[in-house]
């Protein structure tokens, strides 16, 4: 199924689509009772795979599934039924935003870099230099990691998009390992069904406004130490350093700057998800 060309973006309002991306589920049987044809117009990639882990006698078959429909995992509900123990052991959980063009985009992912900030992570992001992907959150097979890069065009909900279509900027939460889904609130294929993304991102990660530097400035002054009446010109001088002392590759990331400055955290004015698309249209 073909979607509509995203080439041109009509407005200046940046589009949200929330879905998965990628999904892994395990199966108590080495055989499904059903064709996976029946799923495949529904999702970007689909695969089957009957092996037994060790460790894990009730694992018989795997199935990797990308990009599903809402329609696709309420599908694959029906066509498990309620004889068969399913797991669910990794999942992806995505939000694109889809603005005018690519330039458009990588401005977006820098808003987004200055602005973001991952509660509870003791990690930085990190730039993995083959694709350009940011990362925060540990490398390994468990745990929870987040994603994000601007240069790909959608899939989720099993968009299939063209060469010439434009990307749009992609963030995603990784969450591989029964511990760190039950985090999220996912331990079933009704999990998925029922999941709501927007609750999720805004408990997941914080928004903050740092736009007015003279503030910041102050903030800073108030948090480290310095003269509680300083000029605004000092002030905005002390906000400007600081963004410039976190800035590599010419990129302010606020989530590796707090982590080196956490007594300002609880100064800066937090916003909501739809306020800050709108300091982006």
């Amino acid at each position: 199924m073909k979607t509509p060309s995203r080439t041109r973006l009509q407005t200046d309002v940046p589009i949200v689509t929330d879905g998965f991306d990628h999904a892994i589920f395990w199966f108590d049987r080495s055989e499904l009772p059903f064709d996976i044809a029946l799923l495949e117009p529904h999702c970007g990639d689909l695969k089957v795979t009957a092996r037994q882990p060790e460790f894990h006698a009730n694992r018989k078959l795997s199935m990797s599934m990308f990009q599903p429909t809402p329609k696709c995992l309420i599908l694959l509900r029906e066509l498990i039924g309620r004889e068969m123990v399913v797991d669910v052991t990794y999942a992806e959980v995505a939000r694109d935003i889809l603005v005018r063009n690519a330039t458009a985009t990588t401005r977006l992912m820098d808003a987004f870099l200055a602005a973001v900030f991952i509660p509870y992570s003791h990690h930085t992001f990190r730039r993995y230099q083959e694709t350009g992907t940011l990362y925060c959150g540990p490398p390994t097979k468990k745990g929870s990691r987040v994603a994000l890069y601007p240069d790909r065009p959608s899939k989720i909900n099993n968009a299939r998009p063209s060469d010439d279509d434009d990307p749009d900027f992609h963030f995603e939460w990784r969450a591989s390992g029964k511990d760190a889904l039950a985090q999220i609130g996912i331990a079933s294929i009704d999990d998925l069904i029922m999941f709501d993304h927007d609750r999720f991102w805004a408990e997941r990660i914080r928004l903050y406004d740092i736009t007015n530097k003279t503030e910041l400035g102050r903030k800073l002054a108030k948090s480290l130490g310095g003269k509680a009446n300083a000029s605004n010109p000092a002030y905005l001088k002390r906000g400007n350093k600081w963004i410039d002392d976190h800035t590599e590759d010419g990129k302010f990331v606020l989530h590796n700057a707090l982590k080196s400055t956490p007594e300002l955290q609880s100064l800066l004015t937090t916003i909501s998800w739809d306020q800050w698309l709108q300091h982006q249209a």
